[in-house]
């Protein structure tokens, strides 16, 4: 028969965590047998994290040497000056090369404003207001009559595009700000009623990290 067969008499690696195989014998006098091999791995737990990772790193931007001028060779790695730049990172496999890795730069849009959700009014959205410094988002606001006042701040007043702490009642200024994402955490400020609190959320780009502030007025 003409087919393409591989025998293998010792263990060999499998590339995925499951499989099967089949295999047909063809007896004399019309006696025919068929096995099917099925196959799990139940033992080695993959840190896929840690692989992705060092394949990322033994991974390297392709070169295009075109022409013996390494000035006009094309450089397909990270970009150098990249700080605050955002890209997705591919990595793909290339016969001459081994693993290459792809940056491709995402386009992150600037919100046009920004606001604040919380019980002060009823979780609707106040726009904030733009301060004198450059990515600086403002809005003074009355404490409710509980002594505590409960907020996040949305992007373009999309609830999906909101940003808070990591848990709800968080009242520290450095906390970690997660978002833009569809969350539903907030900050608490505690404080007398009816005082007047003065909100500041620095948004100096959609790449740089967020920093929050509030002070009594």
């Amino acid at each position: 028969a003409a087919f393409v067969s591989i025998f293998t008499t010792e263990t060999t690696p499998f590339a995925f965590s499951r499989g099967h195989c089949q295999v047909s014998s063809f007896g004399v006098g019309g006696t025919n047998g068929h096995a099917i091999f099925w196959g799990e791995e139940l033992h080695t737990e993959r840190d896929w994290s840690t692989t992705f990772h060092r394949k990322f790193m033994n991974a390297h931007g392709k070169i295009i040497a075109d022409g013996p001028d390494p000035e006009m060779w094309e450089y397909h790695g990270p970009p150098i000056e990249a700080t605050a730049d955002k890209y997705k990172v591919v990595i793909y496999p290339d016969k001459n090369y081994g693993d290459v890795v792809r940056w491709v730069k995402q386009d992150v849009e600037q919100p046009d404003f920004y606001s604040v959700t919380g019980n002060h009014n009823n979780w609707t959205a106040d726009r904030m207001l733009m301060g004198d410094v450059k990515g600086l988002w403002f809005l003074e606001v009355d404490v409710p009559s509980a002594g505590e006042l409960h907020f996040r701040i949305l992007a373009d007043g999309d609830s999906s595009k909101a940003f808070g702490p990591p848990q709800s009642g968080c009242t520290k200024k450095l906390a970690a700000i997660l978002g833009p994402a569809d969350i539903t955490t907030h900050w608490t400020v505690r404080g007398v009623p009816k005082d007047v609190i003065r909100l500041e959320f620095l948004a100096i780009a959609p790449t740089v990290p967020k920093s929050i502030c509030w002070r009594t007025l």
